[in-house]
């Protein structure tokens, strides 16, 4: 039970912050099922307001459990950037990839589900995010909010 309620909202988010919170919970997480993670951080990263933070880590914590379960990737690139008033979250692995067309119009209403949800938390925040894949070549998922209003 303190694992599942700590996987919920990490305390860590709180103390120190998405940055540090997400780039724990991907290693935490790759680590688990042999994956590499490299890390880098662009421009002056800044706290943002909790509720932001809160769901900008759970869209980054989608990302990495669907890398971790689904795409066989070896490396994964976790990127964070701050520039010209917007903060970018890449994340990018070197996996399998897939067909996204195929999960969009899935008979199945259970896939492509966690892909909605994060484009639901992104849009209430004024950004997008964008997936790239490609059969064999592995997965990016970029991330854009504007922090005009932080």
């Amino acid at each position: 039970v303190h694992k599942l309620i700590h996987d919920l909202r990490p305390s860590m988010l709180d103390h120190l912050g998405l940055f540090v919170a997400l780039r724990w919970y991907a290693e935490t997480r790759l680590q688990s099922v042999s994956m590499r993670l490299r890390v880098a951080e662009c421009g002056a990263l800044q706290r943002l307001p909790p509720q932001m933070e809160t769901a900008l880590f759970r869209v980054g914590q989608e990302a990495i459990n669907n890398i971790a379960r689904h795409s066989g990737a070896r490396n994964v690139h976790l990127k964070f950037d701050n520039q010209n008033g917007a903060l970018k979250i890449d994340i990018t692995d070197d996996g399998i990839g897939f067909d996204l067309s195929e999960v969009e119009h899935s008979p199945d209403r259970q896939r492509g589900l966690g892909l909605a949800g994060m484009q639901e938390r992104v849009g209430l925040l004024g950004g997008h995010i964008t997936v790239l894949s490609t059969p064999g070549l592995g997965t990016q998922v970029s991330i854009c909010v504007p922090l005009e209003h932080v």
